[in-house]
């Protein structure tokens, strides 16, 4: 896992060191972390290539006895293009309208800021361009302790297609050297959001399927399918909304799920904040076709190796449609969903 901000995966920093005299300076004398934010007009990337790896530099420089939130985060881009390469690549590579994505960086990003922040800090983060504000007439600004890193991270996920031709694909692979931080980052959030982390006496079956491009052709039917299967195996049924939804809404929702229905993408990778016991299906992302009637489809696999049930739905050629300027979309099979649930939730029905 890359925890460096450098291209060779320092995770060292070292600083000037020099003395200051107490009338010039200002120490802060709590841990403070510099950072910057990868992809953060995106809240998966926000969430896993910060706020988890923020979280991975603090389990290793501080002793966590309890969810503390007595540490300052500085940023070093100012939710800006400044030091902001792989966010303007995604708005290049991801996004049709590449103008506005680039536009829109800043006001995400300070958005996912706002919403992640209190999670590992008790105080707003500083920035470059906010010192003087938060702190006027401060000459020089000095750290008794300072921790950097957060490079962008990326294991390849190593797939066969139907020709049995080996595929590599940029996404997040199943890691089990992070799934330690995923759980302990879990337990410490929910605490800080003040989410009971006990099991839920009513589990649900949780639904976050995107709207947007390369999802479901079938939305509709599928979520009336997921209602109708939750009935029948005697769980509640609900929907993770980011736009009406708190963090601590979510986190409750997530808290009392028993199997998580998501597309690939921020309303997959939400699942940082699932209980151990719960299991997933994962609907993938189609981005080409090939000879052979094959289809390659994707999904950050990152939840696999962290202690829940996983399983990924198995995209066929006849079930892929492309529209111009949408990207491809599948529909979704009943039966194939069912035989995913009968598999991850066994005694259920």
């Amino acid at each position: 896992m890359g925890l460096s901000m450098f291209s060779d995966v320092r995770t060292a920093w070292h600083p000037r060191v020099r003395k200051a005299s107490g009338s010039e300076a200002m120490w802060v004398d709590v841990p403070v972390y510099l950072a910057m934010r990868h992809a953060p007009q995106n809240w998966g990337h926000h969430a896993v290539e910060t706020s988890l790896a923020l979280y991975a530099l603090i389990m290793s420089h501080e002793d966590l006895f309890e969810p503390s939130g007595r540490r300052l985060l500085f940023f070093l881009d100012e939710c800006s293009l400044e030091l902001q390469g792989d966010a303007v690549e995604f708005c290049m590579r991801f996004v049709p309208n590449s103008v506005n994505c680039l536009q829109d960086i800043s006001s995400s990003c300070a958005r996912f800021t706002s919403q992640l922040w209190p999670l590992l800090s008790d105080w707003a983060p500083l920035e470059k361009g906010s010192i003087q504000e938060r702190l006027p007439g401060v000459r020089t600004l000095c750290f008794r302790s300072a921790v950097a890193g957060l490079s962008p991270w990326k294991r390849p996920v190593q797939t066969k297609d139907a020709l049995g031709r080996r595929l590599t694909q940029q996404e997040w692979a199943a890691d089990p050297l992070l799934a330690p931080v995923i759980r302990h980052f879990r337990v410490h959030a929910l605490a800080r959001l003040k989410v009971s982390s006990r099991p839920s006496a009513e589990p649900i079956l949780l639904a976050a399927i995107k709207r947007e491009r390369r999802s479901l052709r079938n939305r509709e039917e599928v979520l009336d399918w997921l209602r109708d299967s939750a009935r029948k195996r005697r769980l509640g049924f609900g929907e993770l909304d980011f736009a009406k939804q708190t963090l601590a809404d979510q986190a409750r929702l997530m808290a009392s799920t028993a199997l998580f229905v998501a597309s690939m993408g921020a309303t997959l990778l939400a699942g940082i904040l699932l209980p151990a016991e719960a299991a997933v299906i994962a609907l993938p992302a189609c981005h080409k076709v090939g000879p052979g009637r094959t289809v390659t489809c994707e999904t950050e696999q990152i939840l696999a190796a962290c202690g829940l049930r996983w399983g990924e739905y198995p995209v066929e050629f006849d079930d892929v449609f492309y529209t111009i300027g949408r990207g491809f979309d599948f529909t979704a099979r009943h039966d194939v969903l069912e035989s995913l649930m009968d598999q991850l939730l066994p005694g259920t029905c």
